[in-house]
């Protein structure tokens, strides 16, 4: 796999962001002992903004794959779509 899609960078990073405060809620949550079901709504949130991210980096992979089609090959992109494979089975 290559570098990641420039367009997808600036998205990523805000999911994460988001997520990480997420996170640091739920932490605070559970110190103060909140509702538990505020908490696991809080890591509903966090699930989401992961897969979302997830979702994006898998777009920019298939992108890369579709470029390496067209410039090296079906043989070479099958090899890339199996790197791809191992990290999402």
């Amino acid at each position: 796999m290559k570098e990641l899609q420039q367009t997808h960078v600036k998205k990523i990073s805000n999911r994460l962001k988001r997520a990480e405060g997420q996170i640091r809620g739920v932490s605070r949550m559970i110190e103060d002992s909140k509702d538990l079901s505020d908490v696991f709504s809080q890591i509903k949130a966090i699930k989401s903004a992961l897969a979302g991210v997830e979702s994006l980096l898998l777009d920019s992979a298939f992108l890369d794959l579709e470029n390496t089609l067209h410039s090296k090959g079906a043989l070479m992109a099958r090899e890339e779509l199996n790197k791809i494979h191992k990290y999402i089975t």
